[in-house]
């Protein structure tokens, strides 16, 4: 996974102990989520909502979409009812 150069860079370190099988847990959630254990899990200890990368995507796609959709239809009863 690339990471994205920041303008403030994280410095801090911390060191967390867990079981083999949460270890697996948490690589696989922050996989789901496509973000890098250490974002998943500041994300998760701050309490913030885990909203994944392609989840921004889907929701920005479906948005683009509806709005095409509203123009299109629109469009087509402006033209209908113009046309009588």
């Amino acid at each position: 996974m690339r990471f994205k150069k920041s303008a403030n860079p994280k410095s801090a370190r911390i060191v967390v102990y867990a079981t083999p099988e949460d270890k697996q847990l948490i690589d696989a959630n922050a996989r789901e989520a496509q973000l890098s254990v250490s974002e998943y899990l500041i994300n998760v200890g701050l309490s913030r909502k885990i909203k994944s990368q392609i989840e921004q995507h889907v929701i920005n796609e479906v948005r683009t979409t509806a709005d095409l959709l509203r123009d299109l239809f629109q469009r087509k009863a402006v033209k209908r009812y113009s046309s009588g």
